[in-house]
């Protein structure tokens, strides 16, 4: 229409009727034509693909006085100089608005001279997909086969600009256990917390069939080239990942077994030792202590860099690496993305918009038939758990599967828990979006009781519209539930207080 030059620039988010959010591109105002009476609205611009050209709310019928009625398809208005005039619908127009907009896979725009049908990205047979599309890049131009993944939809520019960076940092990927000089033991090492007192247990020599013995002395080999054992002490999965921790000297021995070929112990910390898991994340906490919910997030050796302007993001990942390469940490070029807008990370689909639940759990869930036997219960209720954090009131909408559960039911799976469950799925077909707070902000807390459960949702306000950032959720206890009623809400707030601890402390 030639319009694009008159939209002002500004950004809101917006939810459809079917519950999807996308943040407008601008506002423009225009002219409606109601015969006689031309009247200047303000229409909010999105860039989607819709059956609809344009939709007029309330501001548009109240400024014409207008009296709208869905049965007839008409409106009616007062015009100037006396009389009524009257506007009615295409009624061939609105059934194939109407088709379109419940027809699966495609969307359709429709304007005055054609249709025309625009596909989605994926229908939703496939699914939403929890990745966005990567490219492989080659790190070493020598090395052709040695590559890593970087997000497809970045403009040339920005490709060229990752992929410049990436490749002059290509020493901070490892490709072999060669490639790994494994974490300064300055830095930090592993300990074992065992009592002095107790005494070591000489273990028999264990007995194997030729094919294991085989099997067993390939592995030895490889981690002895490795360097990941050495003989007196060495174990066959001390394989660990890619950023290796050393064990303490003194702990060495103290890990020791025996086999055919000799007495073997850890060198360095697999994540099978207990207690390995807190050690690293100790050291990535003191390597990233900078960063971590500035320009990075970190768990154990999962590691995220983020930016919220995209000219920042090579800034922010030199800053990253530099620090790997101050603590001789690698990187493994085969899970590392790079430059993408969304991914996968601890179990979640981490957008520019907030966290969402990852669409497999939900699948799994909405493609779950009626449980008919305890173990389907159980599984149901697993997996409606692994979702808690993004349903509201989750203990009182499962709470149905859990009495199922009890002892001395004949009929584990009645009408309510039925009737539960589809609502459940109900719910889950437009899952909410969690929203990521900004630091400082004021966030507010709603609080719900009920005869059996206790619920929190925490929200965020932008540009006057709340968004949620946590939902919590908790079932009374046999003396809880005589509470009275104030009594659970201030339960309900010291449960919420003390789950979502770090929000309060920053908020």
């Amino acid at each position: 229409m030639g319009l694009e030059t008159k939209i002002n620039k500004l950004a809101r988010s917006l939810t459809s009727f079917n519950g999807a959010r996308t943040i407008t591109v601008g506002t423009i105002d225009l002219d409606v034509y109601s015969p006689p009476i031309i009247s200047l609205q303000t229409f909010m611009v999105i860039d989607e693909v819709s059956p609809y050209n344009g939709i007029l709310g309330r501001p548009w019928i109240g400024k014409i006085n207008a009296i709208t009625s869905a049965t007839h398809q008409k409106i009616r208005y007062p015009i100037p100089g006396g009389g009524v005039g009257q506007i009615s619908s295409d009624q061939a127009m609105a059934r194939k608005c109407s088709a379109q907009g419940l027809k699966k896979g495609k969307q359709a725009q429709f304007l005055p001279d054609q249709v025309e049908e625009i596909p989605l990205e994926v229908s939703p047979e496939e699914g939403w997909k929890s990745e966005e599309d990567v490219e492989l890049i080659p790190l070493d131009p020598d090395q052709p086969d040695r590559k890593t993944r970087i997000g497809s939809r970045l403009s040339p520019e920005e490709k060229v600009e990752l992929t410049t960076f990436l490749q002059s940092n290509k020493d901070m990927f490892a490709w072999s256990p060669s490639d790994m000089p494994g974490i300064d033991p300055n830095i930090i090492c592993h300990r074992l917390h065992v009592n002095p007192a107790c005494k070591p247990v000489a273990q028999k020599r264990r007995n194997f069939a030729p094919e294991r013995v085989a099997i067993i002395e390939a592995e030895i080999d490889k981690l002895l080239a490795a360097g990941f054992i050495e003989e007196l002490l060495s174990f066959m999965d001390a394989y660990s990942g890619y950023n290796q921790i050393m064990m303490h000297g003194d702990d060495k021995a103290k890990t020791s077994f025996i086999i055919e070929r000799g007495t073997y112990c850890y060198k360095v910390m697999p994540f099978g030792l207990k207690n390995a898991g807190a050690t690293y994340q100790r050291l990535v906490n003191k390597i990233f202590k900078e960063q971590i919910g500035k320009t990075m997030e970190v768990y154990v050796d999962d590691m995220l860099v983020k930016a919220p302007k995209r000219a920042d993001h090579i800034g922010n990942l030199a800053e990253s690496f530099s620090l790997l390469r101050q603590y001789r940490m690698k990187l493994n070029p085969s899970k590392c993305t790079f430059g993408v807008s969304f991914g996968r990370f601890l179990g979640y689909l981490v957008t520019q918009r907030g966290i969402e639940a990852h669409p497999r759990q939900i699948k799994d869930i909405l493609e779950m038939k009626s449980p008919s036997t305890v173990k389907e219960i159980q599984s149901l209720t697993g997996r409606a758990a692994a979702l808690n954090r993004f349903l509201s009131r989750s203990t009182d909408k499962c709470r149905p599967f859990f009495k199922a559960l009890k002892k001395g039911q004949r009929d584990k799976w009645d009408e309510e828990c039925e009737v539960t469950f589809q609502n459940l799925k109900t719910y889950l077909t437009l899952p909410p979006l969690l929203s990521k707070p900004v630091p400082g902000e004021d966030l507010f807390v709603y609080l719900a009781v009920s005869n059996s459960a206790i619920s929190s949702a925490l929200i965020r306000e932008e540009l006057g519209a709340q968004h949620p950032v946590f939902y919590t959720s908790k079932a009374l206890l046999d003396a809880e539930t005589r509470y009275p009623k104030l009594e659970k809400l201030i339960l309900a707030l010291v449960v919420s207080a003390r789950k979502l601890r770090p929000y309060y402390r920053a908020h």
